[in-house]
């Protein structure tokens, strides 16, 4: 498979002297996911800035693997590199309007027994992720209704476009999706649904189902699992927004009342596993100095 490099982005790698692959593995910058094993090889994320032709940089993010393969049905034995599934993963939401990562260069290497595989992607200025904006907001307040109900709008139809295209994310956590514009830097003030950007990230799971319910199912239930400290108002306005309606009808209470049957048989096993069971002891202990006295 030949290298990959996105138009517009020739000239500014050639700038930077990046000319080919052992360049791009080679590309100095620091470690923002330091490398970590995975199955038989490791993976790791270097963050660096590029200098642009004219003026100014660029932030851009390389994810460096070696050896993390993924097996398949196509490629049972040598398997592809993981990045390599996130790649393909991003261009196909690109080529559905969904709204992601932009990709710069993608590239991999086999020799001498090994897989080594690059992806360059753009940085996302001025976003943060939901995770980031609700501890933010825990810390220092809560913004307007009006503003929580433009992102939760935003977030619902971004989320539903890619479900009906039967496409899972299966890893959907607050994490993963990033909030551009101005709730970047401030979240006082009112925003407006215009102004308010979505963008998916870590697409390297996402997967393809035969009926969209299944994809709605275990995302939906990622999420509802972990907005932690989001009220139930904006947990149904989220799922009101997702579903496009504008009051609940029989549909979006049957979906509620799943999501959160789908939440408690986790919470009842924590409880369980929490559980004190000194009970036990005690009866063991009884039990033994019975037999003692026989």
């Amino acid at each position: 498979m030949a290298d990959f490099i996105a138009s517009g982005w020739h000239e500014i790698l050639r700038h930077n002297g990046i000319h080919d692959f052992e360049n791009v593995w080679r590309l100095a910058g620091e470690w923002y996911e330091p490398p970590d094993s995975w199955r038989s090889g490791w993976s790791g994320v270097v963050r660096c800035t590029l200098k642009l032709p004219t003026d100014g940089s660029v932030e851009v993010f390389v994810k460096l693997q070696k050896n993390s393969l993924w097996r398949t049905v196509r490629h049972p034995w040598t398997g592809i590199p993981t990045v390599e599934k996130e790649w393909r993963n991003i261009r196909h939401c690109q080529e559905r309007g969904l709204s992601t990562i932009e990709p710069v260069y993608f590239a991999k290497r086999r020799g001498g027994g090994n897989v080594r595989a690059v992806m360059m992607t753009k940085g996302l200025t001025d976003f943060v992720s939901i995770e980031d904006l609700l501890r933010r907001w825990r810390r220092f307040g809560w913004p307007p209704p009006a503003t929580r109900a433009s992102i939760v709008r935003q977030v619902a139809s971004n989320v539903a476009a890619m479900h009906r295209h039967r496409l899972c994310h299966s890893s959907l956590y607050p994490k993963h999706l990033f909030i551009g514009g101005p709730l970047a830097s401030d979240s006082s003030g009112s925003v407006g649904e215009d102004k308010v950007g979505v963008c998916l990230i870590d697409l390297e799971s996402m997967r393809r189902c035969w009926f969209r319910w299944q994809a709605v199912l275990r995302d939906l239930d990622c999420l509802n699992r972990h907005f932690r400290g989001v009220s139930q108002t904006d947990r149904l306005r989220f799922l009101m927004a997702y579903l496009e309606i504008d009051r609940l009808t029989t549909l979006a209470k049957r979906l509620h009342r799943r999501l959160d049957r789908m939440a408690q048989p986790k919470a009842r096993w924590r409880r369980l596993y929490q559980t004190d069971f000194s009970w036990l002891g005690r009866a063991i202990r009884k039990r033994l100095k019975r037999c003692s006295k026989c």
